[in-house]
């Protein structure tokens, strides 16, 4: 569960170049897909994930559902993140989904052969390692603070043009054993951004010895459009014994 938690805490981001057409700056892809985030009221996506973890390849798929909800005279935001992961060669599935309900975030880990699961309770916006990945404001965060990006080209993906954007590490970043993770795993970083949406469309990650170590592309993208309210809701399956790390937190 380790090893699935590890890799799945990686997450990133970059930008792009070219005399030869009248492109943006890097900075520019970055704060425009910045505003254009802050500005969407719902936001539901898929990705389907490959990577290598020490021990093997895995596989992953995705469903990342975002809405923003007035609370009283506060605007709140709603996430909700459904995971399920594979090892090549394993028989083991390990399935996540991460509610951040406003008021707590939850999150419960299923694994079988032999079957478990286990149930967290944390303060909302406190994301931790697997929902960075997929979260678009800490994708954002991630893209503004942890790498240093230029805008390289132009691709297309479905039909539909990308901006490319590349970059490696920011030696400024903050030191911090996250950090250090990133600049071993996640030297580098390449993102393919929607010209016409400025949404993430592809993300792949190179590590230090300069294998890429993960790939997410994401599809199925959807903005501005209902999202039952059922989905930021969350109860743990009866008799689960549920971590409560907000009274930890207060304690310490």
């Amino acid at each position: 569960m380790r090893a699935y938690a590890k890799l799945l805490g990686l997450a990133g981001v970059a930008v792009m170049v070219s005399s030869a057409w009248a492109a943006p700056t890097a900075q520019e892809v970055i704060e425009k897909m910045g505003t254009k985030i802050g500005q969407v009221k719902t936001y539901q996506a898929d990705t389907k994930m490959t990577g290598e973890i020490p021990d093997g390849k895995i596989n992953g798929q995705v469903h990342y559902a975002m809405a923003r909800v007035k609370q009283g005279d506060k605007e709140i935001r709603k996430t909700c993140t459904k995971m399920t992961m594979k090892k090549e060669g394993d028989e083991n599935t390990a399935e996540m989904k991460m509610v951040d309900d406003g008021e707590f975030l939850w999150m419960e880990m299923k694994m079988k052969n032999p079957e478990q699961i286990m149930v967290m309770k944390n303060k909302s916006g406190n994301i931790q390692g697997p929902g960075r990945m997929t979260d678009v404001s800490e994708q954002m965060n991630m893209f503004r603070k942890l790498y240093v990006l230029k805008l390289t080209g132009e691709d297309s993906i479905e039909g539909k043009k990308v901006y490319v954007l590349e970059g490696g590490f920011n030696p400024e970043a903050k030191d911090t054993p996250k950090t250090q993770d990133l600049q071993e795993n996640a030297a580098s970083i390449k993102i393919f951004v929607g010209e016409e949406d400025l949404a993430l469309r592809r993300m792949i990650t190179t590590g230090k010895d300069g294998k890429q170590t993960i790939q997410m592309d994401v599809t199925n993208i959807k903005m501005n459009e209902e999202i039952e309210p059922a989905t930021f809701v969350y109860t743990p399956p009866a008799g689960t014994r549920v971590m409560d790390m907000t009274k930890m937190r207060d304690a310490e």
